[in-house]
């Protein structure tokens, strides 16, 4: 049975402070150029994975959300790694947690996909590496 979490008053200010809003490209662009500037070091942008509903339809809002990271990610020239390749690849039943339908996680069987991708796709773009279309 899971415990029941009070909300303290530090909790409800903060929920009454915040507000929420659509991204644009450059609002997306604007966030990775500060946050490439305070890490100091290489980092690798990955965003949400596009998924099927049970109807067969996309998340439009998803896809929307996708297509603007990935262009503010290019803008700013940080390298990109879209996992629709490798999800369609090997399924979103198999690669998504809860049998495809948790859309905020991977299975846990399947997390070595997203980090091996991730590891090749910093290698190649890596100083030391060969230039490359991808990076």
């Amino acid at each position: 049975m899971r415990a029941k979490h009070k909300l303290t008053e530090t909790d409800r200010m903060m929920l009454r402070e915040l507000n929420f809003r659509y991204l644009t490209e450059l609002d997306i662009a604007d966030g990775l150029d500060l946050l490439k500037g305070l890490l100091g070091r290489p980092m690798l942008v990955m965003p949400h994975v596009s998924v099927r509903l049970a109807d067969g339809s996309m998340l439009a809002k998803r896809l929307q959300h996708i297509h603007k990271t990935l262009a503010a990610a290019r803008r700013t020239g940080l390298p990109v790694l879209d996992p629709k390749s490798f999800v369609e690849r090997d399924g979103q039943y198999r690669a998504l947690d809860n049998a495809g339908t948790d859309f905020h996680h991977y299975a846990r069987d399947y997390m070595a996909v997203p980090a091996m991708r991730s590891f090749e796709v910093c290698e190649a773009c890596s100083p030391h590496a060969a230039p490359r279309d991808s990076c």
